[in-house]
């Protein structure tokens, strides 16, 4: 019986010790540190996923061409040049670099880590001001954690996720000021500030929005508020400082208030752009369904009013001496923003005012927790809105979207480009972002003809025909072929110059896009001798005659493509009145012109002078080229030319000694096989 009773009340104890066991189990993953500790670690799992395969774009570029510098060069270029800040961001860029290279994973990781820091941060200042309120917080967490806007920009070697991050903790010393005398909390607030304005100037929009807080709160704040405003003026001296001194400052000062507001029209694409931006995700190429975005408007409306209204707002519980005052700042960070971007649209992007996108999501998670404590069903309903226009924002990031086509770009040319041919850099300021990607022993040509800085950013004046011209020709004659690079910004070439003038120089082996860089390839007619030459003198509409064709062969085994290269000799008898198009067609033998294998289409000298520009007597040479289809099976084919008005599309017959029965003229016979492409005369 006692034996019974022993083993009885050891159960008792262990049954005991297993339900305590499971409500520790239970504390613990009720409590904050859990929760926080978890969205923490989703933020820095979602930041680092896929951080290097997006491509560099041009600003990210800069910053790893510009940290290679040396300090007091990073220094001096930041003083004097216009449209730069600060130099805080390339310096620590620099000894960053120093110890962990540039790769593209490194020049993203500092980034990185400020987002993941970003969650913990915003926690610690939703627990000031609404400690009672553990739903709000959790969903505001939950939100920064996996925020697209947020994670692109911490997977971007710039300075904007920083930025943020020096925020919210900006925000948090701002509201701890006003409960402690501590200096240290006033020297850390001051250093914050002053470290955020040396990373880039608009987070002066950040202390506009803390002072109005100070002002409009009055006494109402009266512990802290001699400390904020002296906090507040130590903030901003080293940027008035730096701003009354440095002559780089005062130019970017001075271009900016110099551009005008736009028009009326606009407001409502500035307005369309900011908040698709902020909500689906900042991304130059944005898809169609980001407008699923908009069904936030009304939970950001009801966290607006819920972060001004005055009472409590965590059911029974009474809300902190902080809670008036955090509403108020909130509300006002993210409208003096709003308001600036909106005064000044070509200036402010959504990247300069990042800081607001936490507290934008703040306001949307006390939406939510307003209607969850009126009915928890609906706060989970409600809950799902902001989830799916995450989801489909994220879905586009990871899966296609790329930051820019350069890192491509530079791939094919590195693997199709022969180590002399020419690089052409149409856009200077393409430099940084081709001196990242290519090998430095290609032979680089900016256009126009300008002196290249070795890190720095360079602004070049517009092309002038007259002076390039030539420069081109040299170019190709002394390399054969040339890679033009077209940036996606046509900042100097607004009348397309040069690609006109190439294609009236030379033949275009090829021509591709992806995002902002279209490269084309040229090869120069010198370099290709004839291996057919064909007598034709035949007259198209009595004004333009053909006087013979040439035509050759390329094998290009580098990019696994062939090419037939085509001269054409033009003469004009008398002024042409038509823009006449000339088409080239590869046709099996014996077939009718019906379906081509191939066909390429365009003016005689291509754009650059339509024969309607063209004088009696002018004679011009054209270069044409006709690409042959991968996987042409083998057998044999005719090359046939025809001219026709690109207005009615209807081909003209020509006349003369060479002249066909029909609209085509055969040019040249080409047999496809096994020993590859062999050309001959075009027979009867």
């Amino acid at each position: 019986m006692t034996g019974t009773l022993s083993i009885d009340s050891a159960q008792a104890k262990a049954s005991r010790q297993s339900i305590a066991g499971g409500g520790s189990r239970f504390r613990m993953l009720a409590s904050d540190d859990f929760w926080i500790t978890m969205f923490t670690l989703l933020a820095f799992s979602a930041r680092l996923w896929d951080i290097g395969e997006k491509g560099l774009w041009y600003d990210e570029a800069s910053t790893a061409l510009m940290a290679r510098a040396g300090v007091v060069e990073i220094t001096q270029f930041h003083w004097r040049s216009a449209f730069e800040h600060p130099p805080f961001w390339v310096l620590l860029m620099h000894f960053w670099s120093m110890i962990w290279g540039q790769s593209e994973f490194a020049l993203r990781l500092p980034a990185a880590f400020a987002g993941t820091l970003l969650v913990p941060v915003m926690w610690q200042n939703l627990k000031l001001c609404w400690p009672a309120d553990r739903i709000v917080r959790s969903v505001a967490a939950l939100f920064i954690a996996i925020a697209p806007v947020l994670i692109l920009y911490s997977q971007e070697a710039r300075m904007y996720a920083i930025i943020t991050l020096l925020a919210a903790i900006s925000i948090y010393l701002f509201l701890r000021l006003q409960e402690s005398d501590g200096w240290g909390l006033l020297a850390a607030f001051t250093i914050t500030n002053v470290v955020m304005l040396g990373l880039h100037y608009y987070s002066v929009l950040l202390i506009a929005a803390e002072t109005l807080c100070v002002l409009l709160m009055g006494q109402a704040m009266r512990r802290g508020r001699a400390r904020l405003i002296a906090g507040l003026a130590l903030s901003i001296l080293p940027l008035i400082l730096w701003a009354m001194f440095s002559p780089g400052f005062q130019m970017t000062l001075r271009s900016v208030m110099a551009q005008p507001l736009r028009d009326a029209g606009s407001w409502q694409v500035w307005a369309d752009r900011l908040w698709r931006d902020i909500t689906f995700g900042s991304v130059v190429w944005q898809p169609s369904r980001s407008a699923v975005s908009y069904i936030l408007a009304p939970l950001l409306l009801l966290g607006v009013y819920a972060a001004l209204r005055s009472g409590p707002r965590s059911g029974s519980q009474p809300d902190c001496p902080l809670s008036r005052t955090g509403g108020i700042l909130f509300a006002l960070v993210l409208v003096t923003a709003l308001l600036a971007s909106a005064a000044f649209q070509n200036a402010i992007h959504t990247r300069y005012v990042l800081f607001i996108a936490p507290v934008f999501y703040v306001m949307v998670a006390l939406g939510i927790g307003l209607l969850w404590r009126r009915a928890r069903w609906l706060g989970m309903i409600v809950l799902i809105a902001p989830l799916v226009v995450m989801a489909f924002g994220l879905t586009h990031y990871y899966a296609s979207y790329q930051k820019s086509g350069y890192r491509d770009m530079a791939r094919a040319i590195v693997a199709q480009a022969a180590p002399a041919d020419a690089i052409l850099l149409e856009s200077p300021r393409q430099h940084l972002l081709a001196k990242y990607y290519l090998l430095a022993d290609r032979p680089i040509y900016p256009l126009p003809d300008v002196p290249v800085p070795e890190y720095w950013p360079l602004t070049a004046p517009p092309i002038i025909p007259e002076k390039i011209d030539e420069h081109l020709r040299m170019i190709l004659r002394d390399h054969g072929d040339a890679w033009l690079l077209l940036a996606g910004q046509d900042e100097v070439d607004r009348g397309e110059f040069v690609t006109k003038y190439l294609t009236a120089i030379a033949y275009t082996l090829d021509c591709r896009d992806k995002l902002d860089v279209r490269w084309c390839r040229y090869t120069s007619p010198a370099r290709h001798p004839a291996e057919l030459s064909i007598p034709l003198g035949m007259t198209y509409n009595g004004e333009l005659q053909l006087g013979n064709a040439q035509v050759a062969h390329l094998a290009d085994p580098r990019a696994g493509q062939s090419h037939l290269l085509v001269a054409l000799d033009w003469l004009a008898q008398v002024k042409p009145s038509v823009d006449y198009v000339v088409t080239l067609r590869l046709i099996a033998a014996n077939v009718e012109p019906g379906v081509p294998r191939a066909q390429a289409d365009g003016m005689p000298i291509g754009p650059l002078l339509p024969t309607t520009a063209w004088g009696l007597g002018d004679r011009k040479p054209g270069y044409m080229t006709l690409t042959l289809p991968p996987g042409l099976p083998p057998g044999d084919y005719r090359i046939v030319l025809g001219v026709y008005d690109p207005r009615s599309g209807a081909p003209y017959s020509p006349t003369g000694s060479a002249a066909a029965t029909d609209s085509f003229v055969p040019l040249a016979g080409v047999r496809v096989g096994p020993e590859g492409v062999q050309l001959s005369s075009p027979g009867p």
